[in-house]
């Protein structure tokens, strides 16, 4: 069976069993009761209870809203920029020394390094929403989870 869901659904797998469906991700294993039981389900029932799972799926799949690291090449915050507003992790802004803005949200954290892969033993803390549009110097990321 395919389903038209988003890239994060699309490794789900779906198994049929007589009284239940089964829906398998590397993240969670939902098992639904099909009723009425052991007698064919319309498939109008078949198709409701796969997209409530669905939807299930997603809610746990998608992440909390983040905080956003807006990072830009130019002076004085212009040119290109990279929003850095994933979950959790370290990420590379080496390209981007023109400047940053930080939206803080939902008490997620980020501290700035100025060595790659976040290796500094004293990064700059951004805990609150901050602009700072002179040259940097930080070469990465990292958003506290």
């Amino acid at each position: 069976m395919q389903l038209d869901a988003p890239p994060a659904l699309r490794a789900v797998q779906v198994s049929q069993h007589p009284t239940s469906v089964v829906l398998s991700s590397s993240i969670v294993n939902l098992t639904i009761p099909k009723w009425p039981p052991p007698a064919s389900p319309p498939p109008c029932l078949t198709v409701a209870v796969l997209v409530l799972a669905a939807l299930v799926a997603v809610a746990h799949l998608r992440p909390a809203e983040a905080s956003t690291l807006t990072v830009f090449t130019g002076p004085g915050c212009s040119g290109k920029t990279k929003d850095v507003n994933y979950v959790c992790g370290c990420y590379d802004i080496s390209d981007y020394q023109g400047g940053y803005h930080f939206v803080f949200t939902e008490g997620q954290k980020a501290y700035l390094h100025r060595s790659y892969n976040c290796g500094d033993a004293h990064p700059l803390l951004l805990h609150k929403e901050n602009r700072y549009c002179y040259r940097t110097g930080f070469k990465s990321v990292k958003m506290i989870c």
